[in-house]
């Protein structure tokens, strides 16, 4: 039987989510505003999407109809206001744990190393993670991922942790993973096109 594609395998993990964080550029591209759309369309009845504030890929979480949404104002205020917001928005999807999803579209690259002394990497602690890298989004999935318990599972074995250089700067991408047993499985990079889709930018 012939495997799944990556467009298939991540809208079945949609699917199959309970609890869906959704996170993304402020100035989204149309491709991964396409892609955002495609994404939260895929969501079974009932499934909760928890999103910011922002313009861009959090106004599109927050035209669901089950979208639960974390507003910076909660968190007082300057720009801290926007990290501990966002921080909440993964720690309360990671919460629900293997039911959970992040879909994340930061629509570009990194803004800082991935590898090497001092650049951003996966972590459970915000603090690590929202230390001035310059995004937001990127800090987020950072979080995320530190947060996710194959994550910790791997990390225990050994295992290399999972690096950003997946997340290449291509329009329209969005990358979605669990945070149960189960997430590195569904750890994808996809790029959906089709109706509604469009090629790209």
């Amino acid at each position: 039987m012939p495997a799944p594609s990556p467009v298939s395998a991540v809208a079945g993990l949609l699917r199959s989510a309970r609890v869906v964080g959704v996170s993304g550029s402020r100035a989204a591209s149309p491709g991964c505003l396409r892609a955002v759309t495609w994404a939260v369309g895929q969501l079974a009845p009932g499934a909760t999407v928890v999103t910011g504030c922002a313009p861009g890929i959090d106004r599109v979480a927050r035209g669901v109809p089950s979208a639960l949404v974390f507003r910076a104002a909660r968190f007082g205020r300057g720009r801290g206001s926007f990290a501990r917001r966002s921080t909440a928005v993964v720690r309360h999807v990671a919460g629900a744990g293997s039911s959970a999803l992040w879909v994340s579209a930061p629509g570009r690259a990194c803004p800082a190393p991935a590898r090497g002394a001092g650049g951003l990497a996966p972590s459970p602690s915000s603090a690590a993670c929202f230390a001035g890298f310059g995004s937001g989004s990127w800090a987020s999935l950072a979080l995320a991922l530190g947060l996710a318990v194959w994550f910790h599972v791997g990390t225990r074995l050994g295992l290399d942790a999972p690096g950003f250089d997946w997340m290449a700067n291509r329009h329209g991408s969005l990358v979605a993973f669990g945070f149960g047993l189960w997430g590195a499985i569904g750890w994808r990079r996809v790029r959906p096109r089709g109706k509604g889709l469009g090629s790209g930018d």
